[in-house]
C-alpha cells in the first residue's frame, strides 16, 4: 500500500509544482514576505508554509514532494555556512541514530528507507556525508528527513485550526522517541531559516536526545507566527503548517487567507486521487482484501472497517503509540466477525456490489472528527460511484429472461459472417446464468478465444471481447450494466 501511496504523492506533487511557486509570489508581491536574497523587502518579514497530505494507511502526515525546503533556502541566504551545515548535519543523526534504540514502533521502517538508511549505517567522515547528500535530489540531510519522515498524527494538535502568536521550543514530549525524532528533524531543517543559531539547533537536537527538558533560561521564543490548518474535503484530507515573522494580526489573517486558497487546492486534489483509487478497485472487484484496502485509503481515519463477502472477511482496526495514531492492524477472521455483529455507524448490505456486507465504525473520542459530519460524508462517497457511473436500474434480469433469450439464440443459424457474434453472445450468456446469483461477472478477451477455438477452427480477428460491449449491451437491456476495460468487460445485474 504505501508503494501506490507514494505514486499518488508524486502525482500530487506536480500540482504543488505549480501551487507552491504561486503562493511565494502572492505572500512576496502581496504581503512583503521574502524566501530568497534577492526578494525585495521594507520590513525585513519572512515566512511560506507547505502542505502536508494524510496517508490514510499509515495515518500519518506526508510532506508533497516538490515543497519548499527550509535548510537549503538557509544555506541560499547565507544564515547556513559550509562548517554550521555540517555541524547541524551531525547533530541531527547523532540524536536520531540514539533515540532509534529507543523506538521499536509502527514507524520503525523509516530507518531502513533508501534516502534515509545511508544516512544511519555507519559513523560518516565529512566527505562521506557530502557524497550522502549530493546524491540526492533533496540535497542536505535535514531537508532529506523533513521530506520523507511520516509525521505521526496527534488529533488534539494537527486537526485543530490555529495562529500560534509565537514560535517556541519546548521539550515537553521528548519522553516519546519517535515525537522527539520528528522535532529533531523539523528544529534542524526549519531553525535556521526562522532566525534559530546553529548553536541553539544544536543545544535544541542535545535535549531531545537525552529527553531532558532544557532549563528556563534555554526555552528559546522567536516574535512570529506558526500557523496550521486543517483541511477537510470530503473528509481529512491534510494540513498547511507555514512560519511567518515580522507581520502583525492584521496582516496575519490576509496571509492566512492566501494559505487556505493554497491548502484547499492541494486538499480537493489529494481527495479525488484517494476517490479514483477506490472506484477502480471497486470496478475491478478483486478479492476482500483489495476491496477492504480501498474501502480503508478512502475513509480514513477510522475505528474499523470490516468487510465481508461469499469469498470470506477481512478487517482493519486503528492503532495507536502514545499520543498519536499508528496505522491499522489486520484483524483476525474471529475478530472481525465478532465486532462485524456490534453496533456501528455505517453498515451497507450489499450497497458496494450484490452479496457484500460493509461495516465501518466511526472513532468516538474526537469532537474535532463530528460522528454526523463524518457520516454523511462517508455515506455520500460510497454512495456516489454507484449512483454516479454505476445506478442500479430499477428493472431486474431475470433467470427466466436469459435463459429464453440463450434458447432464442439456439434457432439461430451459424452460417455466414453472424456466427462468431452469436457465439459471443452464447457465451455471455451461459456465464452469467451460470454466476446469477453473484450479480456480476467479468468476461475476458482470452477466456472467449479459448471458448471459440472449441468450436471453430478458423478465429477471424476482431473476436475481442473488449471490442463488442455495445453488442452485449443492446443484448441485455436496460437492466444490466456493461463496462468495458482493456481485456475484456464487466457485467453488472440486479438478480429478479
Amino acid at each position: 500500500m504505501r508503494s501506490s501511496i507514494r505514486r499518488q504523492l508524486d502525482e500530487l506533487g506536480e500540482l504543488n509544482s505549480i501551487c507552491s511557486p504561486r503562493l511565494h509570489k502572492l505572500l512576496r508581491e502581496t504581503h512583503s514576505l521574502r524566501l530568497w536574497p534577492d526578494d525585495a523587502s521594507v520590513n525585513g518579514s519572512r515566512g511560506t508554509a507547505i502542505f502536508a497530505a494524510f496517508d490514510p494507511w499509515d495515518t500519518c502526515l506526508r510532506v508533497v514532494p516538490r515543497s519548499f525546503k527550509y535548510f537549503r533556502a538557509a544555506e541560499k541566504q547565507g544564515l547556513v555556512n559550509f562548517k554550521d551545515s555540517l555541524a547541524i548535519t551531525r547533530s541531527l543523526i547523532d540524536c536520531c541514530s540514539y533515540l532509534q534504540q529507543r523506538y521499536r514502533g509502527h514507524f520503525s521502517y523509516f530507518f531502513d528507507l533508501p534516502e534515509i538508511k545511508p544516512f544511519m549505517t555507519s559513523l560518516l567522515d565529512d566527505a562521506s556525508l557530502l557524497d550522502t547528500e549530493n546524491v540526492s535530489a533533496s540535497g542536505a540531510c535535514a531537508d532529506i528527513f523533513y521530506a520523507t519522515v511520516p509525521w505521526p498524527l496527534r488529533p488534539r494538535h494537527h486537526l485543530i485550526s490555529r495562529t500560534l502568536p509565537q514560535i517556541s521550543f519546548q521539550a515537553s514530549q521528548a519522553a516519546e522517541p519517535f515525537t522527539a525524532i520528528n522535532d529533531a528533524i523539523e528544529y534542524a531543517s526549519w531553525g535556521p531559516w526562522i532566525g534559530l543559531s546553529v548553536t541553539d539547533v544544536c543545544k535544541f537536537l542535545s535535549h531531545l536526545k537525552t529527553a531532558v527538558p532544557p532549563p528556563p533560561t534555554h526555552c528559546y521564543v522567536l516574535p512570529g507566527r506558526r500557523m496550521i490548518i486543517p483541511f477537510f474535503s470530503q473528509g481529512f484530507q491534510g494540513l498547511v503548517v507555514g512560519f511567518f515573522t515580522g507581520i502583525d494580526n492584521g496582516q496575519a489573517e490576509l496571509v492566512r487567507t492566501e494559505l487556505l486558497q493554497f491548502g484547499q487546492t492541494l486538499a480537493d486534489r489529494w481527495s479525488l486521487l484517494r476517490w479514483r483509487h477506490f472506484w477502480e478497485s471497486l470496478r475491478n472487484q478483486g478479492s476482500p482484501k483489495q476491496l477492504i484496502g480501498a474501502i480503508l485509503q478512502l475513509v480514513s481515519p477510522v475505528s474499523y472497517v470490516i468487510i465481508e463477502t461469499s469469498s470470506g472477511i477481512e478487517g482493519y482496526k486503528l492503532k495507536d503509540e502514545e499520543t498519536y495514531w499508528a496505522g491499522y492492524r489486520t484483524l483476525t477472521s474471529e475478530e472481525a466477525r465478532m465486532l462485524s455483529a456490534r453496533p456501528a455507524e455505517l453498515k451497507l448490505n450489499g450497497t458496494l456490489f450484490p452479496g457484500s456486507a460493509v461495516t465501518i465504525k466511526l472513532l468516538p473520542d474526537y469532537p474535532m472528527l463530528d460522528q454526523e459530519f463524518t457520516k454523511a460524508r462517508i455515506d455520500m462517497l460510497l454512495h456516489s460511484p454507484l449512483e454516479l457511473c454505476m445506478p442500479m436500474q430499477k428493472s431486474s434480469l431475470t433467470l427466466d429472461a436469459l435463459k429464453e433469450l440463450r434458447a432464442s439464440l439456439d434457432t439461430r443459424s451459424f452460417d455466414g459472417p453472424r456466427s462468431l457474434s452469436v457465439r459471443r453472445q452464447m457465451y455471455v450468456l451461459d456465464k452469467i446464468i451460470r454466476n446469477y446469483p453473484a450479480g456480476a461477472v467479468v468476461v475476458t478477451n482470452n477466456e472467449l478465444l479459448r471458448y471459440l477455438k472449441t468450436k471453430t477452427e478458423n478465429i477471424p480477428s476482431g473476436y475481442q471481447i473488449s471490442s463488442h460491449a455495445d453488442d452485449i449491451r443492446k443484448l441485455l437491456g436496460p437492466a444490466a450494466t456493461v463496462e468495458r476495460s482493456r481485456n475484456g468487460i464487466q457485467i453488472r445485474w440486479m438478480a429478479g
